[in-house]
């Protein structure tokens, strides 16, 4: 809950990543302090304060169910013999959005914060060999497009220049998937945003745990109105 908290805010990725890595060790270290006790001291937690025991108990459990897991897998990751090529790209939006940006208080002052990367869009292009998909889609692109978080925070101006970018693509596909809209202010950008996207058999979406912050069900009625097509779970 908390990292999926954290992942939300309009910081810098690598400060979030680092804030991340405080927070593990944050864990883990509690985690080997309260293990250096019971086996270097005097093997009882007994001497600690009754929400101390109760934080070390919590840190253990987390390190044996999350972080160790965690720290393997990251060790052991592999590139996967799918993947021929994988192209990462930053795009800063901001000299796309004029002087002053469209932007709340808040959102001004997140975006005045050193490093910040609020205004700007991670692409991600990958090209895969999948030696059981049939030669007739040889070639299928496919835009996978995901928390976009339409808080009212950044202006409309920016998701317009985020919709272009898109669109560049020439897709077959585009999949939106979760964590689009958490405002009702942001409704009426749906028409000119979500429903400007462009792709040749459409776009598709599901929603994330940040879209039931607002009425879904009204969410997703507009997106389909705008021509999208929801390929969630149904009521």
């Amino acid at each position: 809950w908390i990292g999926n908290i954290l992942h939300a805010q309009p910081w810098n990725h690598r400060r979030i990543k680092k804030i991340a890595y405080v927070i593990n060790a944050a864990i883990f270290g509690g985690s080997a302090a309260g293990a250096g006790w019971l086996l270097l001291g005097s093997g009882s937690l007994e001497g600690f304060p009754l929400a101390l025991r109760i934080y070390v108990a919590a840190c253990a459990v987390n390190t044996l169910v999350g972080t160790v897991p965690w720290l393997v897998r990251r060790v052991l990751r592999r590139t996967p013999a799918a993947l021929l090529s994988d192209v990462h790209e930053v795009v800063d939006l901001r000299p796309a959005l004029g002087s002053p940006p469209d932007l709340s208080r808040y959102g001004r002052f997140v975006n005045s914060l050193p490093g910040n990367e609020s205004l700007t869009v991670a692409l991600h292009e990958k090209q895969l060999r999948l030696p059981r998909m049939p030669a007739a889609l040889d070639g299928l692109r496919i835009v996978h497009l995901t928390d976009v978080h339409m808080t009212g925070r950044i202006g409309r101006p920016f998701f317009d220049r985020m919709v272009e970018l898109v669109n560049r693509a020439e897709a077959d596909f585009i999949l939106l998937t979760g964590d689009l809209l958490e405002h009702d202010a942001c409704r009426a950008w749906i028409p000119e945003t979500f429903g400007r996207l462009q792709s040749r058999f459409g776009a598709y979406f599901v929603f994330g745990n940040h879209d039931i912050r607002v009425d879904h069900n009204r969410t997703r009625r507009e997106l389909e109105t705008a021509g999208l097509v929801y390929v969630g779970e149904r009521p």
